[in-house]
């Protein structure tokens, strides 16, 4: 590297530390703020590359945490989440391995038990609509007559 492009680097490679210090990212976040930071394509890849060595960066485990805050704070079902993480830049194939690990079908339904509860609808059909729209998978919904 020339002086001018380890200085590049220098400033590419802290402006991506700041960003990771305030809350973790993905791969595709960092390059995406990097990109609106004006820095060169290829100071950014070998940024993004020495931070995914030296494991300050890491999808897999992101979508791991962010799954599990999902879960435990928001009302959406395996599919909703999975396009949450495809929003983050995760791969299907992290998303699928991810919510296999993360989100089994009993859970999915505590969920969905949850969501009908805050939403204080009582018609069966536009349940069903809000659960579709937050990505459930098919749920059977018990109505108290």
């Amino acid at each position: 590297m020339t002086d001018t492009s380890s200085e590049t680097y220098t400033k590419a490679y802290n402006q991506a530390i700041k960003y990771l210090s305030m809350r973790s990212h993905t791969v595709f976040e960092l390059r995406n703020k990097l990109l609106r930071k004006n820095f060169e394509k290829n100071i950014i890849a070998q940024v993004l590359k020495d931070l995914v060595e030296t494991k300050y960066l890491n999808d897999r485990d992101f979508a791991h945490t962010f799954v599990q805050n999902l879960i435990k704070y928001k009302t959406f079902g395996y599919y909703g989440i999975k396009m949450k993480l495809r929003q983050r830049g995760i791969s299907d194939e992290i998303a699928e391995d991810v919510l296999g690990e993360e989100l089994d079908h009993e859970t999915e339904k505590k969920i969905a038990e949850k969501a009908i509860s805050k939403s204080g609808k009582k018609d069966k059909e536009k349940l069903m609509m809000m659960l579709k729209r937050k990505g459930f998978r098919s749920i059977k919904i018990e109505m108290e007559e």
